[in-house]
């Protein structure tokens, strides 16, 4: 289980950790950190609380096939490039 678009709840830090405290207890093993509604500085900070909390990290295109199909598996819309390497990481992890 991934939790995505974290921002999306618009919770500040502390409520943020709590719901990853939630999150990780139940069995959550990744969190969606990069995204293309995401500014590089959210990216990092995302990045960084997936890493505390032992979480892979994930990318989300926004891809849903025919009802958004300008959108390519990981590549988004702006300059988001979900890297190949984010999929080789958690295999590893499992």
């Amino acid at each position: 289980a991934v939790l995505a678009h974290p921002f999306q709840y618009q919770y500040a830090d502390e409520r943020l950790r709590q719901l990853l405290n939630y999150c990780v207890s139940v069995g959550i093993e990744g969190m969606e950190c990069l995204y293309s509604g995401y500014t590089q500085a959210q990216e990092v900070y995302l990045t960084g609380l997936a890493q505390e909390y032992g979480l892979f990290i994930t990318g989300g295109s926004d891809f849903h096939g025919g009802h958004k199909p300008e959108i390519s598996i990981g590549t988004g819309t702006g300059n988001l490039q979900v890297p190949y390497a984010l999929l080789e990481t958690m295999k590893k992890q499992k």
